[in-house]
């Protein structure tokens, strides 16, 4: 089929949809322990609920979600690590690792991210970028892509350190980046392994220290933290059949019990929304050369869409069909007429093609030799 246009026609509808959900008010969080908290929709990152959500501080060992994260997205997974001199014998929650061992890098950042191991977070690093210092900076370039604006990281653990602290926003939006990598939400959400040493070395088998992964329904990650410093931190996610949320808490002696809260309030004011069906009009595209003249096809969709949303997010949801200005016939059902775009807040959730409802005949050099002759008949009648 051919356009009879380059240009589109943009129809930008905001529509009143017919909703699926129900109530009128979206719940204010509760009240919590934490000195900062935040919980945020994994799929689009954005916030949900927030206390302090801004303010920096202190992360301790959530640091390592970056550290994990960077690691994951190598592509290096099934490479041997040799554990450096370095990374055997970092102070604090540690793995064990001893100089000279070797294990796949995938097998350390499940150390990293079940045990807290520190020394796997250093063995990390330098077998990355070569050395900490690099590996920081990788850190701090993926915190700013994330759009974690007001983080900044010195090290790949979370040892106390100047001028190393993020805000209960920024580690929800990088939380939430993590999850929907598939590989990284496995890691962080299995409860036991075993990691294998490639050649001499000690086999570990280690279990998940967070107990939100048992005593969470639907509970499916991510990771605790705890320095002098920072206090009490955790990074905790859950699901449903409607979306996956992640919390923040930080300095939070009831890290559990406000995580679990806030996790589940989150997720209840999530409702499955349709938004679109198969066979929405979107408009109509003329048609020339058709049999009849000026006619017009129906243009459809060819999707139907539903997105996890608050009630109080409704009126965000944008609807956007760019139709072809015109084509030439024929046309055959089921042919492109253009797309639908559907934003919320200004963020595409989804793209998908407008087609046409019905075939259109073009005029061939017979159909204008019948209508000749009709005259002519209609004449001499």
């Amino acid at each position: 089929m051919k356009k009879r246009c380059a240009f589109l026609l943009c129809v930008t509808l905001i529509l009143c949809i017919s909703w699926t959900t129900v109530g009128t008010t979206a719940l204010a969080a509760p009240e919590i322990a934490a000195e900062a908290a935040a919980t945020a929709e994994v799929e689009t990152g954005r916030i949900l609920f927030s206390k302090n959500g801004d303010k920096q501080l202190p992360m301790a060992s959530t640091t390592k979600i970056m550290t994990a994260i960077l690691a994951v997205e190598s592509g290096r997974l099934d490479e041997v690590v040799t554990i450096p001199q370095e990374a055997a014998g970092v102070e604090g929650s540690s793995i064990y690792l001893k100089a000279g061992e070797k294990f796949t890098l995938e097998h350390l950042v499940y150390g990293l991210m079940l045990r807290s191991g520190n020394d796997a977070a250093e063995a990390i690093a330098i077998f990355l970028a070569g050395d900490v210092p690099s590996f920081v900076k990788q850190m701090n370039a993926k915190a700013q892509e994330i759009g974690a604006l007001h983080t900044q990281f010195q090290n790949p653990h979370g040892l106390p350190a100047d001028q190393h602290y993020t805000t209960a926003n920024d580690l929800a939006r990088i939380a939430a980046y993590g999850m929907r990598n598939q590989t990284f939400a496995t890691i962080v959400g299995t409860k036991t392994m075993t990691m294998e040493p490639q050649g001499a070395g000690e086999r570990r088998t280690i279990q998940n220290k967070n107990k939100l992964l048992w005593n969470l329904e639907g509970g499916i990650g991510i990771k605790t933290g705890y320095t002098k410093a920072a206090g009490k931190c955790l990074v905790g996610a859950v699901e449903n059949d409607t979306a996956r949320v992640v919390s923040v808490v930080l300095n939070d002696q009831s890290m559990w019990d406000d995580s679990i809260l806030w996790l589940n309030t989150s997720l209840s004011q999530l409702k499955k929304t349709d938004i679109l069906s198969v066979g929405t009009v979107a408009g109509h595209v003329p048609v020339a050369g058709a049999v009849d003249q000026d006619v017009q096809v129906e243009a459809v969709t060819t999707d139907s869409f539903s997105f996890a949303l608050m009630e109080s997010e409704k009126e965000k949801i944008d609807i956007h069909y760019d139709l072809y200005t015109g084509v030439q016939a024929p046309v055959a059902q089921g042919d492109p007429l253009g797309t639908c775009t559907i934003t919320f807040d200004g963020q595409i959730i989804y793209q998908g093609d407008v087609v046409a409802n019905q075939s259109i005949k073009a005029d061939t050099w017979g159909d204008r030799l019948r209508k000749v002759i009709d005259g002519w008949i209609m004449l001499a009648s």
